[in-house]
């Protein structure tokens, strides 16, 4: 199925990209999986619109498994696809025809030193990628041609929580998966 709509989404794209813009923006996930793809896109979407920008976010989940879903939403001028590279083109099918004429970007993560084997070719999906750390970046160019740019996860912080902790110790937690 994976194979069948890449060749389909080629096909509808022709190679076809629009001028980098971001007068509108649509960030398409998977949001209702619980995973940590799906809180990179919430926390873009929320750092983007406290910038100002026109930003929609979009939920492609039903995507993963009915290649004909779309989403019904107002076209953007850029699509910014948050998944692993094998869902890049249930993502992108869920936004055509519009994304046809927009300008996408891929935003992946990749935890590993070596370049992921099995992902397709970005190429004609996208026209860059975006990545949330150098290490991303290093391992996922080692596969890919096409530009990469680190684009860190923004969180917002609440400046009165904190101003009182300043003169206290504080614990941090950080999880991975």
């Amino acid at each position: 199925l994976l194979n069948c709509c890449q060749s389909y989404v080629r096909s509808a794209l022709k190679n076809h990209c629009a001028p980098r813009s971001f007068e509108r923006i649509c960030i398409v996930a998977a949001l209702r999986r619980n995973s940590g793809i799906a809180r990179g896109a919430y926390l873009q979407y929320d750092s983007l619109g406290r910038t100002g920008a026109h930003v929609e976010l979009l939920d492609a989940t039903d995507a993963l498994r009915n290649p004909l879903f779309r989403i019904k939403h107002r076209p953007a001028t850029a699509y910014i696809f948050h998944s692993g590279g094998p869902q890049i083109a249930s993502l992108l099918t869920s936004v055509l025809p519009d994304a046809k004429h927009a300008y996408r970007i891929a935003y992946w993560a990749w935890e590993l030193p070596g370049p992921p084997k099995r992902w397709p070719e970005p190429n004609g999906l996208v026209s860059e990628i975006w990545t949330p750390s150098i290490y991303s970046q290093r391992s996922l160019s080692m596969g890919f041609r096409i530009p990469i740019h680190v684009v860190p996860h923004a969180v917002a912080v609440d400046e009165k929580i904190l101003a009182k902790k300043r003169t206290k110790p504080f614990k941090v937690l950080v999880l991975a998966d």
